[in-house]
């Protein structure tokens, strides 16, 4: 979809136009991405967001050491 928008993640027009299209609401969505700072970007939006991460243990955030709110893969959306 992005590369019909000229917007690219992590710049917030995309998340918006997303959630704009879906007919849903920041607060009412879930992103999920392997990239840190597409992640970071949808939380500073309100969204609930989520690192993928399959191999390294639990990460801080270098800049605000805050825990990343990550899932090791997909099932474990099951549990939130």
């Amino acid at each position: 979809m992005s590369y019909e928008f000229k917007y690219i993640k992590p710049e917030p027009e995309i998340y918006r136009f997303a959630v704009k299209t879906l007919n849903v609401d920041h607060e009412n969505s879930i992103f999920i991405d392997d990239r840190w700072s597409f992640v970071k970007a949808a939380l500073q939006l309100g969204m609930d967001a989520y690192l993928i991460d399959r191999i390294a243990p639990i990460k801080k955030d270098i800049e605000t050491s805050s825990f990343v709110p990550r899932v090791s893969d997909l099932f474990d959306l099951k549990s939130l």
